[in-house]
């Protein structure tokens, strides 16, 4: 059971030429004060015949999580926390899907320049340091793949922003920001909601016109860090390090290792100094 829509939603949700953008998520709103994690919600929606476009969004969850297992901490009216069924996509290039669409709408809400960080991550410069690359966490995108009620492939795409200041978790390993310490004027959730929905549909109807190509482009220009950047990681082969050289067809990571190039698609990098 859903619960009434707020005020802040609704009025964005009405503003003028807002429907047509919203495309195959308008009227598919389903809004909830708490919930475990409204990826789980938007799953069993879909498993349940839910079409693509059904979104769900809530003020908190209890138990909302990140990539590879990792909690996500939701508290209560100090973040926008939004899943959304989708379908016509392809994982992982999903993932950069959402994230240029999360940067995206944030950018257009808000003016803050957030940027995005291979594969899910999206950040903000926390200042110059010569020791680490890495930059504050402002949000985070997790898709999860699901079955429709008839046997389709359907994806949940959850996006996380941080909007408001709160204390943190002490054990998260990276600093952590939010919208309110970078804007000019005050985040309206309800408006930043809207645009990430109309983002997403956007950007799903050009992955199906256009392929991916115009994705990954896009995900190029909101990632300096994408190119350029020198990173680390752990391979079977024990610890590896080389500079990041764009985003393969795939939506694989290219580093530059010596003369050769090593295709990232999963795991954990260490983000360092800059390449030369």
């Amino acid at each position: 059971m859903s619960d009434p829509i707020p005020l802040d939603i609704a009025q964005a949700l009405a503003a003028p030429g807002v429907s047509t953008r919203l495309g195959i998520c308008a009227g598919r709103l389903s809004y909830h004060a708490a919930v475990s994690s409204t990826n789980d919600v938007a799953l069993e929606l879909a498993r349940a015949g839910a079409p693509a476009g059904t979104s769900v969004v809530a003020s908190a969850q209890s138990a909302g999580r990140g990539r590879r297992g990792r909690s996500w901490f939701s508290p209560s009216d100090l973040g926008v926390y939004v899943s959304v069924v989708l379908d016509n996509v392809v994982s992982p290039t999903v993932t950069l899907l959402a994230g240029v669409a999360a940067a995206e709408a944030i950018r257009a809400s808000s003016g803050v320049p957030v940027e995005l960080e291979w594969p899910n991550d999206l950040v903000l410069s926390s200042g110059a340091s010569t020791r680490s690359y890495r930059r504050a966490k402002l949000g985070g995108v997790l898709t999860e793949a699901a079955t429709g009620e008839a046997g389709t492939s359907l994806v949940v795409v959850g996006i996380g922003v941080n909007v408001a200041a709160a204390e943190y978790p002490t054990s998260l390993d990276r600093p952590i920001t939010c919208l309110d310490a970078h804007a000019t004027s005050p985040i309206v959730r309800g408006v930043l909601v809207v645009e990430i929905l109309c983002a997403l549909a956007a950007w799903q109807r050009r992955c199906i016109d256009d392929g991916v190509t115009p994705i990954l482009k896009r995900w190029g220009e909101l990632s300096p860090s994408s190119a350029g950047v020198t990173v680390g990681w752990e391979s079977p082969d024990g610890p590896q390090s080389g500079v990041t050289d764009g985003i393969g067809p795939s939506g694989s990571l290219r580093v530059r290792v010596g003369d050769r190039i090593e295709n990232i698609v999963g795991g954990t990098l260490d983000w360092q100094v800059r390449g030369s």
